[in-house]
Formats: C-alpha cells, sequence, structure tokens
C-alpha cells in the first residue's frame, strides 16, 4: 500500500486466479494472505506461457479468470463507499458468499473484516452483533453465519458517529 502499509481490500474464493501480473512481466501490485485454511497451485510462468499461447480454450479462461478477478476487486472497492457500516457489513458478507458459493459463511476476523469495509474491530463486533439482532444473518457458530435473505438498501439509517467510522479506521 501507500506508505507501505498493507490492508485487506478484497477476498477472492477457491479457483481464482492471483498475481496474473506475471503474466505480462510486471511486478505483483498485492499479496494473498489467507484467511482460512488454503491450497494454492503456483504455476511457473513458463509453463503457463507455454499453454496460453498455443491452446485456444486455456487461453480464453486465463483472459475470463483475469476479468473476473478484476470485477471482484472492482466490487470490494465500491462497498466502502457506503456510509452505513451495517451496509458494508452486508455487501461484504454477500461478497464472501458469492466466493464461497454458499450463504453459509465463514466470517474472517474481526480486525481483518474492519480493514475490509473500512471500520474499528469494535463497530465491527457491535453491527454484526445488530445484523443478528435484526434478523439480517444467523449464527452457527462463532465464526461462520448464515446470511437471510434481504434488502440490503432496507438497511436503516444509522447513528451520525458509527457513519465515519471509517475515518478513524486503525
Amino acid at each position: 500500500g501507500v506508505g507501505g502499509d498493507s490492508a485487506a481490500v478484497g477476498v477472492v474464493g477457491r479457483g481464482r486466479i492471483g498475481g496474473y501480473t506475471g503474466l505480462f512481466k510486471q511486478p505483483s501490485v498485492v499479496s494473498l494472505t489467507a484467511l482460512t485454511p488454503s491450497r494454492v497451485c503456483q504455476l511457473p510462468i513458463a509453463v503457463v506461457y507455454d499453454h496460453a499461447f498455443v491452446e485456444r480454450e486455456f487461453r480464453q479462461y486465463l483472459y475470463a479468470a483475469i476479468g473476473q478477478h478484476m470485477e471482484n476487486m472492482a466490487n470490494w472497492c465500491s462497498l466502502v463507499r457506503e456510509s452505513n457500516i451495517s451496509k458494508r457489513l452486508m455487501l461484504a458478507f454477500e461478497l464472501l458468499a458469492q466466493e464461497e458459493g454458499s450463504r453459509t459463511i465463514r466470517i474472517p476476523s474481526h480486525q481483518i473484516l474492519g480493514e475490509l469495509v473500512v471500520a474499528r474491530r469494535e463497530s465491527v463486533a457491535r453491527h454484526i452483533g445488530q445484523l443478528f439482532q435484526a434478523g439480517r444473518i444467523t449464527k452457527l457458530d462463532r465464526w461462520r453465519v448464515v446470511l437471510n435473505p434481504s434488502d440490503v438498501a432496507a438497511l436503516g439509517p444509522v447513528p451520525a458517529d458509527d457513519r465515519t467510522d471509517g475515518a478513524r479506521a486503525g
């Protein structure tokens, strides 16, 4: 990040591509950190080149995967424009569910979730409790929830002190 700081900016699910800038002989501008136990398949760039430039189907898949990655990152970046922390959390949960392919998701730590939605850890915990009480999510255990069908836009106004939490993130 700017000034050497690092922060979570998005989540990618299984089968997603990372580090694709190597295809263009460019250094990666992001690093990847696992939020849960994960497996990573690393391919030498020479192997990718051997297939990408010869096999049309492989090349099409690669281009589609890069496009999906860009769309995913754009979705994560757009959620921080929302002033309501509860809405940012629900949007983040929807993006996690999309990556998981399930309405049951594993919630990252409140610290990481706070980085993703630009809020303090304490605010994340408080708003998760409010979402639970409002019936937007159902807790299965400490880290897993089920997203209940809801209209994120229907989440009402929040107190003024919660609207600017991102400015005090840290």
